[in-house]
């Protein structure tokens, strides 16, 4: 039976009516956040304090944090040089090669802009096929296991990892407002037909199309991420 979810109030979220059901069953509701904005929540993500607001706070927050010093993909900030016409915090940053660049807050912490531009011709340049470094044996065209696209798995994993990307930490909602794009499962082992779920993980697009380079560095780093966070589950259970 489905929960009727007018008028409930979840964090800056008020549901105001029923939107739409998707092609997995889960039922969507409008709501209006307290900036405004209109966005359609699934229930479950509601009841599970998943989304609580329309990503608004989020921002906000990103945009008031200091990010001196930090580190995103080769570039390094610098300092903060004020704001852009939306209002968005601005940073000169320093790239890896040498060049220095103004990048939005957005823009760094989702791993948007991960250098001064210099990376996007090395990613382009990388070959399909044998001659490709991360070349497995043709392993990304094998089909995918048959409980993947099992929608009671997928909500699984995603409830698991807490609907957020465990490389960049952004969440669905924020995923679609920024990429356009929600979240995927990625085989930290490369093998489509491995659906064990300590080889299953959680990332937004952006990351997720980052892992098809360099494999090796993300097979190491995501089986650490995986076994931290079920070794911290059993301890707390």
């Amino acid at each position: 039976m489905i929960k009727n979810e007018l008028g409930n109030v979840y964090g800056d979220l008020t549901v105001i009516e029923r939107d739409h059901t998707n092609n997995r069953g889960e039922v969507h509701w409008l709501c209006r956040c307290v900036c405004g904005k209109e966005v359609p929540v699934s229930g479950v993500s509601l009841r599970s304090g998943n989304s609580t607001t329309c990503g608004c706070s989020r921002v906000r927050n990103i945009h008031s944090t200091d990010l001196t010093n930090n580190i995103y993909g080769r570039l390094t900030v610098l300092r903060r040089v004020g704001k852009n016409k939306h209002r968005a915090a601005l940073w000169l940053c320093k790239c890896e090669c040498g060049n220095e660049k103004t990048i939005p807050s957005l823009s760094l912490v989702t791993g948007n802009t991960r250098s001064c531009g210099c990376l996007q011709p090395e990613i382009m340049s990388l070959q399909c096929g044998p001659k490709n470094p991360s070349w497995l044996g043709g392993l990304s065209k094998n089909p995918y296991c048959r409980i993947f696209k099992d929608k009671e798995f997928r909500a699984m994993i995603f409830e698991r990892d807490h609907h957020q990307c465990q490389n960049c930490g952004i969440t669905r909602l924020l995923s679609h407002k920024v990429h356009n794009r929600g979240l995927a499962i990625h085989h930290i082992d490369y093998d489509k037909k491995n659906c064990r779920l300590d080889n299953c993980i959680t990332l937004c697009n952006y990351c997720n199309i980052l892992a098809n380079y360099d494999r090796d560095k993300h097979i190491l780093l995501y089986k650490s991420l995986m076994n931290t966070k079920l070794n911290g589950e059993q301890a707390s259970a």
